[in-house]
């Protein structure tokens, strides 16, 4: 199973300590069995990577009641040097129950308390009845047939917003509008919604942002590609003029 990064201490004090990140492999994990480790019983797990080229393994020794490791060796290869480290955590206790008053806030006599406004958001059963109870703009996307709307929902407070969300059976998309803009940022690629520019960024989720007069639209999606993230933004447009 795919395990990354390995759980290492970080930092590196002349190669005292392994790197932060290992190279994007497969890492077996073994259950070796149980153990007492500082009057504790433990659970002994190896990570290991089956690939020679790989110079990175640990092991784990998992208090069997907190599901925590109270030690972890790891080995590495700096310049060509095995090197060893071993963080190991002592006088371990437990508190099923915190005393009362462990974390109540007592303030001074001369202490201001503010309580911020916290924003509200309704869910609605379709666009329409979604259009009727906002100001802002409800987008109008243009989507394929596999598409089905699973989310309206607005939100009111210092912001104020919309969002729709689509799904078929292997991506979904969200649209949202909000009543602020800010400042257009360089994206990856090169994209203009109604001639204004957007910013295009890639990672789990692609997302395309713009401005359109005082509004901000934002589209996200997962499990499609960026002509059709693209292409649902351009169907949106520029609605707020």
């Amino acid at each position: 199973m795919p395990v990354e990064p390995l759980p290492v201490v970080p930092g590196d004090r002349g190669g005292m300590n392994p790197p932060h990140t290992v190279p994007n492999t497969t890492y077996e994990i073994r259950y070796t069995g149980t153990d007492t480790l500082n009057g504790r019983e433990v659970y002994v797990i190896n990570i290991t990577s089956p690939d020679e080229d790989i110079s990175h393994q640990q092991t784990l020794w998992v208090d069997t009641e907190l599901l925590y490791p109270i030690q972890r060796q790891t080995t590495w290869i700096h310049d060509g040097v095995e090197r060893e480290l071993t963080t190991t955590y002592t006088d371990v206790h437990v508190t099923p129950e915190l005393p009362k008053g462990t974390f109540r806030f007592e303030p001074t006599p001369n202490t201001t308390l503010e309580t911020p406004a916290t924003p509200t958001v309704r869910q609605y059963d379709s666009i329409g009845e979604l259009r009727s109870d906002t100001t802002v703009t409800v987008p109008t996307p243009d989507l394929p047939m596999s598409y089905e709307l699973t989310t309206a929902t607005r939100t009111e407070g210092q912001i104020r917003s919309v969002g729709l969300q689509y799904v078929n059976e292997t991506s979904s998309i969200s649209i949202s509008a909000y009543n602020f803009t800010y400042p257009p940022e360089n994206g990856e690629t090169a994209v203009t919604i109604d001639g204004r520019q957007a910013v295009l960024s890639f990672g789990p989720t692609l997302m395309l942002s713009w401005n359109c007069e005082r509004y901000r639209y934002t589209v996200r999606a997962t499990g499609t590609t960026r002509q059709q993230l693209i292409a649902v933004g351009r169907s949106v447009g520029c609605p707020a003029t």
